[in-house]
């Protein structure tokens, strides 16, 4: 199933339902989850227990970016399988604005495959505009099936959560517990 999307320099592109069970399970794969540490310790009465360090450091460290790497790589593939009839041009490079996206992100390097191109050429030149990209990820959770308003309700409902505290909404009860 697909819909069809007009962007901005007047092209129409057809967004097609991304396979998400598919794209966690293989984004899952391609950026394992870190594991916490587990610490074993004996009691006074030597029976040995395991405890899960969960405020490690290290570990933290390594979910931060897990998460950040996850993240990127479900977002690169919704787009790779939605927009699935999307191709950059055969001759297209970046050096036309290399040097910019290097300014940017000095450690941003071109994907030399045809997916990589792929995804490059959407994020850089296809959906430059950040009005496209919106519209196509908002055409995407349609297709899904999730309302964004009520996702955005839900979500602002939560007592503490960051949309709640961005927008200066904090419970009493969640500032009393601090």
């Amino acid at each position: 199933m697909y819909k069809e999307l007009k962007l901005s320099n007047g092209d129409t592109v057809k967004v097609f339902t991304p396979p998400l069970t598919r794209i966690y399970s293989l984004v899952g794969k391609k950026y394992p989850e870190p594991k916490a540490p587990v610490r074993s310790d004996k009691t006074v009465t030597g029976k040995e227990i395991s405890m899960v360090i969960e405020d490690d450091p290290e570990y933290l460290e390594a979910y931060a970016q897990w998460e950040e790497d996850y993240n990127q790589g479900v977002d690169e593939a919704m787009l790779v399988f939605a927009l699935k009839e999307e191709w950059p041009p055969k001759d297209f490079d970046f050096s036309g604005f290399e040097e910019e996206i290097l300014y940017f992100d000095p450690d941003w390097k071109p994907k030399t495959d045809r997916v990589g191109k792929k995804i490059d050429w959407l994020q850089w030149e296809r959906l430059a505009n950040p009005q496209d990209y919106t519209n196509v990820q908002l055409m995407i959770q349609e297709l899904l099936g999730i309302d964004q308003e009520a996702t955005d309700q839900t979500e602002t409902s939560f007592p503490g959560d960051v949309a709640g505290e961005a927008s200066g909404r904090v419970d009493e009860e969640v500032k009393g517990e601090s």
